[in-house]
């Protein structure tokens, strides 16, 4: 008998809140971006960004440890016990765990003005944990048990390819329970990277929306757990959806600027489809990468046209309020996709202002709406042609 891999658990911590907050806000449009403070470069500070600035770890948990460890791992510490809190799952019961990011809080060891004068970088610059500590000093705190983990750093694409990889473990029939997602701190070297390339908005961030001018960097984490559907069942589980499909793809055709006719991410959807043998015609809504800047929306509006012949579902980019929160934002929009097809409502794109020709797709402008959401498809599509496309069904 085929194996089904459910979603019975989910952790979110984002700047527009965390688990329930989050998806109340979300419904609502609430835009959580806004000028970042206290950057470790203080030049970031004249940009806008997604930073979490009401996050305290100690207002959540009284474990003295959690404020010697860095950001990043606070984040997915505090996303994990939210997952396994809803599941009603000790982390001992975990197989694995599979956690996205880019940045991952790595240390800033010497920039180019410290190399070529022969000094180290002063402390106050650098950051707390570095990326390969980030699940490290997590679970130290969490179990003694030596749990298998694995960092994804797939761009932004990461949480879906953490997710991708979890679904494969159950599916094979390696693990029962499985732990995935993303996480990303606030990164000034992120955030300074982008404006090199032009990148960042000056206010908000508007994808789709013909006066777009770029994206927000910004933080968060979620975590999914994935359960083998008899297993869920075994122990009463409340399941809040299902993974039904996966499509991967690499187009290669650069290191940060699409493919011109978004070949990669269409084959990624194709295969999504085919793995959830389902036509495209069932597909309710779309979680959309969208992230505000003028190649990527139109290229991503282009492929959902000529894949759904001019006729694609209602779609959404909630980056619109988050800002993108890099290796964590499609295991952010995964989550999504999951309480859409729960709760039969999805969110909106908001700050959209007008219709771009280019963009030719409904993105549920500025209000959340009411729709029946049997199969949800969730979108990324990251640096150096990283694609990937996940399906989730209502579970039934």
């Amino acid at each position: 008998m085929s194996k089904r891999v459910v979603i019975t658990g989910i952790g979110l911590v984002t700047p527009i809140g965390r688990s329930h907050s989050f998806w109340e806000n979300c419904i609502a449009g609430k835009v959580g971006t806004s000028q970042v403070e206290n950057a470790v470069f203080t030049y970031a500070n004249s940009f806008m960004g997604g930073q979490i600035k009401d996050f305290q770890i100690s207002n959540h948990y009284q474990e003295n440890k959690l404020t010697t460890i860095g950001r990043g791992s606070q984040l997915l510490y505090d996303a994990m016990q939210q997952c396994l809190n809803q599941s009603n799952t000790n982390i001992d019961e975990i197989a694995a765990l599979y956690v996205g990011t880019t940045m991952g809080e790595a240390s800033l060891d010497e920039s180019v003005d410290h190399y070529f004068n022969g000094c180290r970088v002063p402390q106050q610059l650098r950051e707390r944990n570095e990326k390969q500590r980030l699940i490290l000093d997590t679970l130290a705190l969490m179990t003694t048990k030596a749990i298998p983990q694995y960092l994804v750093g797939n761009a932004c694409s990461a949480g879906n390819y953490a997710l991708s990889h979890a679904y494969d473990d159950i599916m094979s029939g390696r693990s029962n329970t499985v732990l995935a997602g993303g996480v990303e701190p606030f990164s000034a070297v992120s955030l300074l990277g982008f404006k090199r390339l032009n990148a960042l908005s000056k206010n908000v961030c508007r994808p789709f929306s013909k006066d777009r001018d770029g994206m927000l960097v910004s933080e968060g984490a979620a975590i999914l757990q994935l359960e083998e559907l008899e297993h869920a069942k075994a122990r009463n589980a409340i399941i809040i959806s299902e993974l039904t499909g996966i499509g991967l793809s690499s187009d290669a055709h650069h290191i940060n600027i699409p493919h011109p006719e978004g070949s990669g991410l269409k084959i990624a959807i194709e295969n999504a489809l085919k793995d959830a043998k389902i036509a495209g015609s069932m597909i309710d809504y779309i979680s959309l990468h969208g992230t505000g800047t003028q190649k990527n929306d139109s290229i991503e509006a282009r492929v959902l046209n000529d894949l759904f012949d001019n006729k694609a579902p209602s779609a959404s980019s909630i980056k619109s309020m988050i800002g993108h929160t890099m290796g964590a934002s499609s295991a952010i929009e995964a989550a999504v996709c999951c309480l859409a097809t729960q709760n039969n409502v999805v969110p909106p794109t908001v700050n959209f202002t007008e219709a771009d020709p280019e963009c030719a797709i409904d993105c549920i402008p500025n209000k959340a709406r009411q729709l029946t959401v049997d199969y949800a498809l969730n979108l990324s599509a990251g640096f150096g042609g990283t694609n990937a496309a996940l399906i989730f069904k209502k579970y039934q």
